[in-house]
């Protein structure tokens, strides 16, 4: 039964009508959702539904879901060249019908399903994750990708470079880049403008991890942005919720309540770590007194 449930999957997607387009996907379609998805000839069948959109740019008969995808390889029990085929091509599925943000969750998993010794065969994948997370306008923290075999395998090249700067470098080391790298980076399919919008944005951010306040002159010099640019820019930034907090117009400054972190590494956890403490103590201290029954009072700054 499953041997012949492939075979119909397959003969149907590879009658090469294009005017039966509409047939094939009606075929495909049915035939999943009279299927459990927990058998493995589901696998062909949303192999060759995520061909259909990859051809015609329909997403709408078919689970597009990565999450759910991650699922079901388990319980398929892939391979793992079966396991890169489906969620390369849930990727390019993803990237016609323009769910950016769904098509990189896919070519991260993608990613991860490569070892060190196996990195050198993703790098065009590689190449491809970074200019999508730095294109896309609403993905802003991106240092989990250094931690990917295949992106770790693109170091020393330009295009790890410039990731580099988009994970922990500022609106002038993008410029510098830029210009000593023009010529590349003309050639990506990236927009030197929308660079310029995030890296200013992303500048803002590291600003704030170190500042509770910032003046308008210090960004109009750390972003290179004119007086009448920088309210409409915080105004971006606050509703971007890279930052929050309020402009102090009078004062010709914002007062930052929180910001994103751009990476999360030692020192991070390290600043975690030491606030569960002091919440541990006080807790401790809480109980003690809940005993003695004594009044208790949170010592100022210990949340």
């Amino acid at each position: 039964m499953e041997e012949m449930s492939k075979r119909f999957s397959n003969s149907v997607f590879n009658n090469g009508n294009a005017e039966r387009v509409q047939l094939k996907r009606r075929l495909l379609s049915y035939q999943v959702n009279c299927y459990e998805p927990l058998l493995p000839s589901t696998y062909t069948l949303l192999m060759n539904l995520l061909k259909l959109v990859k051809e015609t740019g329909n997403g709408s008969f078919v689970n597009l879901q990565p999450t759910q995808y991650e699922e079901w390889v388990v319980k398929w029990k892939l391979d793992l060249p079966e396991q890169r085929e489906i969620f390369r091509l849930l990727h390019d599925a993803l990237t016609v019908v323009g769910k950016g943000e769904s098509a990189i969750h896919a070519l991260v998993h993608l990613l991860k399903l490569y070892s060190k010794n196996e990195a050198a065969e993703a790098k065009a994948d590689a190449h491809q994750c970074i200019v999508s997370c730095i294109a896309h306008p609403q993905v802003f923290v991106v240092d989990h990708l250094l931690d990917l075999h295949p992106i770790s395998a693109l170091e020393g090249q330009l295009i790890h470079d410039l990731l580099e700067i988009f994970v922990s470098g500022n609106l002038s080391d993008y410029i510098e880049f830029y210009d000593n790298n023009r010529e590349f980076a003309e050639k990506l399919a990236l927009s030197h403008e929308e660079n310029m919008r995030k890296m200013r944005l992303l500048t803002l951010a590291s600003m704030a991890q170190d500042n509770s306040e910032i003046t308008y002159d210090e960004l109009i010099d750390k972003l290179n942005l004119e007086k009448d640019e920088v309210e409409p820019f915080v105004i971006e930034a606050i509703g971007s919720q890279l930052i929050r907090g309020k402009i102090n117009e009078p004062e010709d400054k914002i007062v930052v309540s929180s910001t994103i972190n751009r990476t999360f590494g030692d020192a991070e956890w390290h600043l975690i770590k030491n606030k569960l403490e002091v919440w541990q103590r006080n807790l401790l201290s809480i109980q003690e007194c809940m005993k003695k029954g004594i009044h208790y009072q949170m010592p100022i700054g210990a949340g």
